[in-house]
């Protein structure tokens, strides 16, 4: 490896694999290579966040933020901020990643979950709503999810138990309670 993009790479690849020292050794690398490189500071940002040393992460994070404001890295802020207790300042970041990449479901659902933190469980229910907004197809269990992405008139697959609940109706193909819904059996495959 002989380029910072390569050690991030590597050390991405061990971060995914649980061995932090790795990955450590590797972002250090590639930072000694090109101390701007903005990969590198959000992902020993990560590192710190992970151990759960937010100013660490807070910094590391911000320096990338500062040459390359990327949803992702906006994202990492906001959980850190969010970590620290800072909900509202978090939300204020996180909606500059939105504003960045409007059809992430990822980003609405982390803002969804901010909210639900700051017990503002309407403001919840919109991000969430507008996460599901984002998904060609809903693929879930049995759960509150399912009936708001029917409610909704999203496509959605409800994967069911062995036992489900009578009223899904195991004989239909659809359900005349959610629409836009088809429950799948435990023991079936899906039919597209």
């Amino acid at each position: 490896m002989s380029t910072a993009a390569a050690f991030c790479e590597a050390g991405l690849a061990h971060f995914r694999d649980v061995r932090p020292l790795d990955a450590r050794a590797c972002y250090q690398q590639a930072l000694t290579i090109d101390a701007g490189h903005t990969d590198a500071q959000h992902l020993t940002g990560l590192l710190y966040l992970e151990a759960k040393q937010y100013n660490d992460a807070l910094a590391w994070i911000v320096r990338a933020i500062q040459r390359a404001p990327k949803p992702e890295y906006l994202a990492r802020f906001a959980t850190v901020l969010q970590q620290h207790g800072r909900g509202e300042e978090a939300l204020g970041v996180l909606d500059k990643a939105i504003q960045l990449r409007r059809d992430d479901a990822t980003l609405w659902c982390q803002r969804g979950d901010i909210f639900i933190q700051l017990a503002r469980f309407d403001q919840a229910l919109q991000s969430f709503q507008k996460a599901l907004a984002c998904l060609d197809v809903v693929i879930t269990v049995d759960t509150s999810v399912a009936h708001l992405a029917g409610a909704l008139g999203r496509p959605t697959w409800i994967l069911l138990p062995w036992t489900p609940d009578c009223r899904w109706l195991l004989d239909r193909d659809d359900s005349p309670l959610v629409s836009e819904c088809a429950a799948v059996p435990a023991d079936q495959e899906p039919r597209l």
